[in-house]
């Protein structure tokens, strides 16, 4: 979105939000009646911000010139905003000055009169619109907080009261100064002066805890600094009290959906919508922190969207501040930050590589367990940091690095541990060849000596604290770093590099990163081939490892050859009731439910399943899973809802069972969904959701399956604008990781046609509804649920397109 469309369309929410709320929506129909695609935007960033209560510290900027220069261009007349109250008097205080004009209130310079005393204020006055029994009494909550805070670093309270109009007011010392960032660029502060600086504001926000208050706003424009270099913290007006009982106003209740912050400054529990701790104004100060050190935003803020900012606050780790500075590209604007901290880029960058970097993470960690104790135990890191001696923040970094990583990837790491423990079982070998012959040992020994390095190198290049590192340790990284340097060490030991090469695939796999994987996996089938001949069992796991890959990506012809392939292997080795051979059936079970054969699916299948339980073995359940499938979409509900719940029950006592558990559930929410239960659907969808996120990483394929689910139910209950993010994530994450032909990113366009329809967006609808029809139906046959509902689908645009005949055409 360009610059000057996202000032119109912010100009225009934010007059709306001026308005009283059933007010809102026709107001904004009327002035974009001839510009429906502006109206959507609008209509998206003020449900965005009802449903968040962002609206509450949402700015109106004092811009009308450009509103009515908008509002002439469409040739609509723009409702006047409130008028200014300068030169009035509110009881004993004149109001000499707009100071600013925000979602909730303005603010005066207001001058004490009738009195002998020369006072100056500032003085705070609810919007006439926003007066509401609970807006009145938060204002006067905000009154009482104040006036019972004193720290020199926090502007007091003055005076308050009611105007004759029944509007709350609120007296604050009046500052002269400009906000933190601004005070700190214009005087070209050092870090280390920035730092002391942020001591002041860690003074003030530790004793407004210490009196049970968390702030919840502490953003650049709500922290004064005057021309003296003396630090002030504004506006308490969405604080939170621990004690609910410590002053007579402070059991506000909070709309349920609603959450009070301003969105690039909140905490991931504040858009969670979570429990809001002291460790919420921690995440805050660690923002404000990277800010003033590296002078950008943890991440990309700038004209995104509510729904983008929120996403990034919850989900993405925030890159470190010297990584930011250098991906920025742009030598002149690194040279214009380094040189408002009075330094050079380089050696900037280097400040923010070191001790600083672990005070700043530490405290934008997303769980609020793992920030710092207490404000205090911050402002003790960074007076440590500024005397040069060793921080409370490094002395869990690697407990913490690991955990972090674990918990993070959850199951997927899983394939990573095997790795690693392939080269624990090497090194055991190589060790018992030492006792057994002598000359042999000493090249085993030398062996497993360079696979201990390797893993230790690998993994060490992770931390930025090793000589070696310089950055975080991430899953991707650790893959990559690993890949390099096995095919770069390991050319005489082929065996060796198969095994680990193998492993690295798998856990690429697991991430859905497949055109990475790919090459890894056929490039260990064919070392082991070579090694150890065509029909050797590690070729045919592979080659089954490369088929699941193949099917993920929607080339089906290759991955059946895969599967049969390892398969006849197994056979050959194995025999016919080998739990590794029933693998292969089930993978050509499940490849044959995905393209549309059913009865050689559940024939495979069934097979399976007998040979599991033969074995007593536990991979039984994979097979009920996709049995379950199998049967609902072939409509039998009540067998495959009786075989998903066999799968469940076998998997309770299972610990590292979460993901088979959201598989199994989801497809229960799909048979409630397909019998029209679609509150109860919803709800369970909403849990595999909520499963699928802890454990896989950002953008995951299962994550995005989720997300198109439960934004079709969501779709079908009516509230298509609810689900447009939903269905736009998993889109996105589709189209990343899968071929554009793929059944699966035809399904997410699907089912943004059915959200174009109810928007009258009727020939994109048909455009986009007709090539998902296609897909399914070459994929699938024209049997198949997928098929049949993309037929329907058409049917409800053609008839609600007034095409009578089209319609009848695609009739189920």
């Amino acid at each position: 979105m360009d610059k000057k469309k996202w000032k119109r369309i912010s100009r225009i929410f934010d007059l709306a939000l001026s308005l009283p709320p059933n007010q809102r929506t026709n107001y904004i129909h009327r002035l974009c009646s001839d510009k429906p695609e502006l109206q959507h935007e609008v209509h998206q960033l003020l449900q965005s911000a009802e449903e968040s209560e962002g609206l509450a510290n949402h700015h109106l900027q004092n811009n009308r010139a450009l509103l009515e220069n908008f509002a002439t261009h469409i040739n609509m007349t723009v409702p006047e905003i409130e008028d200014s109250l300068e030169g009035e008097t509110i009881d004993q205080w004149e109001l000499i000055e707009l100071l600013d004009h925000g979602g909730m209130g303005s603010v005066y310079k207001a001058r004490l009169v009738d009195s002998e005393i020369h006072q100056i204020g500032a003085l705070k006055i609810m919007h006439q619109n926003l007066k509401t029994p609970a807006n009145i009494q938060r204002f006067k909550l905000e009154q009482q907080i104040l006036a019972e805070l004193n720290h020199p670093n926090i502007a007091h309270r003055i005076d308050g009261g009611i105007t004759k109009n029944g509007l709350p007011y609120l007296v604050m010392e009046y500052i002269d100064g400009i906000p933190l960032l601004e005070y700190c660029d214009k005087h070209q502060l050092t870090v280390k002066k920035r730092l002391n600086l942020f001591l002041g504001i860690c003074d003030a926000v530790q004793y407004a805890h210490k009196n049970l208050v968390v702030h919840r706003d502490l953003k650049p424009q709500n922290i004064l600094v005057t021309g003296q270099g003396h630090i002030k913290i504004l506006d308490f007006g969405i604080a939170k009290l621990l004690d609910p009982n410590l002053y007579e106003l402070s059991a506000i209740k909070t709309r349920p959906g609603l959450r009070l912050m301003s969105p690039e400054y909140a905490s991931p529990e504040q858009v969670g919508g979570e429990a809001v701790t002291t460790a919420s104004d921690q995440y805050t100060l660690g923002i404000l922190l990277y800010e003033l050190m590296g002078g950008l935003h943890p991440f990309d803020v700038e004209n995104k969207q509510y729904s983008e900012i929120t996403d990034a606050i919850s989900s993405q780790a925030p890159p470190y501040p010297h990584q930011r500075l250098q991906d920025l590209n742009n030598g002149v604007k690194v040279s214009k930050i380094a040189k408002k901290r009075s330094t050079q880029p380089q050696k900037l960058i280097k400040t923010l590589r070191g001790d600083l970097l672990s005070i700043i993470q530490k405290t934008l960690r997303k769980e609020p367990e793992a920030r710092y104790d207490s404000i205090s135990q911050l402002k003790d890191d960074i007076s440590l940091y500024l005397q040069n001696k060793p921080l409370l923040a490094k002395k869990d970094v690697i407990k913490y690095r690991i955990v972090k990583f674990i918990k993070r990837h959850g199951k997927k790491i899983a394939a990573a541990i095997s790795f690693i423990l392939i080269l624990t079982s090497l090194i055991g070998y190589y060790t018992i060849k030492l006792a057994d012959e002598r000359d042999t040992a000493r090249l085993e020994a030398k062996k497993a000596e360079q696979v201990k390095t390797l893993l230790i190198d690998i993994f060490q290049s992770g931390d930025p604290f090793s000589q070696t590192g310089s950055k975080d340790i991430t899953v991707r990284e650790v893959l990559d770093r690993g890949v390099t340097k096995i095919k770069n060490t390991l050319q005489k030991q082929p065996l060796v590099r198969a095994e680990l090469l193998g492993a690295l695939g798998n856990v690429y796999t697991g991430l859905a990163l497949y055109p990475k994987a790919k090459p890894l996996l056929k490039n260990t089938v064919d070392i082991y081939a070579n090694e150890l001949g065509t029909n050797h069992q590690n070729v045919a796991y592979t080659t089954n490892k490369l088929g699941y890959l193949l099917l993920r990506q929607g080339n089906y012809h290759k991955a059946e050859a895969s599967f049969k392939r390892s398969k006849q292997i197994f056979k050959k080795n194995l025999g016919k009731n080998n739990p590794d051979f029933a693998y292969a059936l089930k993978m050509l079970g499940f490849l044959y439910s995905e393209t549309g054969r059913p009865q050689k699916a559940l024939s495979h299948y069934q097979r399976a399943i007998n040979i599991y339980e033969a074995n007593s073995s536990p991979a039984i359940t994979g097979a009920l899973n996709d049995l379950g499938y199998l049967l609902k979409d072939l409509g039998e509900f009540k067998k495959a809802e009786a075989t998903l719940q066999r799968c469940l029950n076998m998997l309770s006592d299972k610990k590292q069972a979460r993901i088979s558990h959201a598989n199994a559930l989801s497809g229960i929410a799909q048979i409630k969904h397909q019998k029209g239960e679609l509150v109860e659907a919803e709800k369970q969808f909403r849990r595999v959701l909520s499963m699928r996120k802890k454990a896989f990483p950002p953008g995951h394929t299962y994550i995005a399956a989720s997300q198109l689910r439960l934004g079709w139910v969501v779709i079908e209950q009516g509230h298509s604008s609810k689900a447009i993010p939903l269905v736009q994530n998993a889109f996105r994450s589709f189209k990343q990781h899968l071929p554009s032909e793929h059944w699966k990113v035809a399904a997410a366009q699907g089912i943004l046609a059915l959200i174009d329809i109810e928007q009258g967006k009727y020939e994109q609808a048909e455009n986009t509804l007709l090539r998902t029809h296609q897909i399914f139906k070459e994929q699938f046959g024209n049997n198949n649920w997928r098929t049949q509902r993309s037929k329907k689908a058409l049917s409800k645009l053609y008839s609600v397109w007034d095409k009578p005949n089209l319609a009848a055409q695609f009739t189920p």
